[in-house]
């Protein structure tokens, strides 16, 4: 009885106790907390980046996961960056600096307090894109351009001829496995993972 009249107190001033509630969960919001939600809310993301994500969760922040994100600052965000950068590499620390500052982006759209205003009104991430702190990483190249196809196609065939004639068992040396591999892919358009499955079979 007591509590319904703190309730009834608290309507008639004008508060509304599930919002204010809602806004104490929010304080205690913990990173691994975070990372539930937003696997809720983003349904169309892929196992492959789902799993990447969980990664990040487990191995980049392991002793951030019972922190809460009021309590993760900038400072602390551009010490970890490079922490990460000299252990796993730079390109590691960028992808998980990234994925970092989307969870943060969630949490500022997610999670509001009683006036439907935003508990975190900053990203600690973006420390290091004001101090451009983030590893100059060179990107992988995943295209061969038309005019370097000939070349490519040249050195293909210099490996098929140094790969000589087939071992004792009868199958092709590890360089001539290789040359007809990447001119399967070439000529089928098959992804390196499908042709990669395929299984060599000697013909009489």
């Amino acid at each position: 009885r007591k509590a319904a009249l703190q309730l009834l107190g608290k309507i008639a001033a004008g508060i509304n106790p599930r919002a204010e509630a809602e806004e104490a969960r929010a304080h205690g919001i913990t990173l691994t907390d975070a990372f539930a939600d937003f696997r809720k809310a983003r349904k169309n993301l892929k196992p492959k980046t789902l799993y990447d994500y969980g990664r990040f969760i487990e191995v980049a922040f392991k002793d951030w996961q019972d922190r809460r994100l009021i309590d993760i600052n900038r400072e602390m965000v551009q010490r970890r960056h490079a922490k990460l950068g000299s252990e796993r590499g730079p390109a590691y620390a960028n992808l998980a600096m990234r994925f970092l500052r989307a969870l943060f982006n969630f949490a500022i759209a997610r999670y509001e307090d009683a006036h439907g205003q935003s508990l975190i009104t900053d990203n600690p991430v973006e420390r290091l894109t004001r101090t451009r702190a983030w590893y100059r990483v060179e990107r992988r190249r995943r295209v061969i351009k038309m005019h370097e196809l000939p070349a490519w196609f040249s050195a293909v065939q210099a490996l098929r001829r140094r790969a000589g004639l087939p071992d004792d068992s009868g199958r092709p040396s590890q360089d001539a496995a290789v040359a007809d591999y990447l001119l399967l892919c070439l000529f089928t358009g098959l992804r390196r993972e499908e042709a990669a499955s395929l299984r060599w079979e000697q013909v009489d």
